[in-house]
């Protein structure tokens, strides 16, 4: 099962035992971020994932100040 199918069962086990209100509110949120232009700017599949670096989860300081860091392209190469 790919991911967009694991994603489509979830929305639709959650649709199902939420609230509609709660539904409802979802939907709404949903189209006004269609209708806002965000997709136009976000990454698309086979687009190249932007560069970032993140700190380690623990904040401990390190010989090599390097290995606190986790780097997309120090990862891929």
């Amino acid at each position: 099962m790919g991911l967009q199918e694991k994603l489509t069962r979830l929305r639709k086990g959650f649709e199902s035992q939420a609230p509609k209100e709660v539904v409802d509110v979802m939907h709404r949120a949903t189209d006004d971020l269609e209708k806002s232009g965000i997709l136009d700017i976000t990454v698309k599949v086979g687009d190249q994932a932007p560069d970032f670096s993140l700190k380690t989860a623990d904040y401990t300081v390190r010989p090599d100040p390097e290995e606190t860091v986790a780097a997309l392209q120090k990862m891929v190469g």
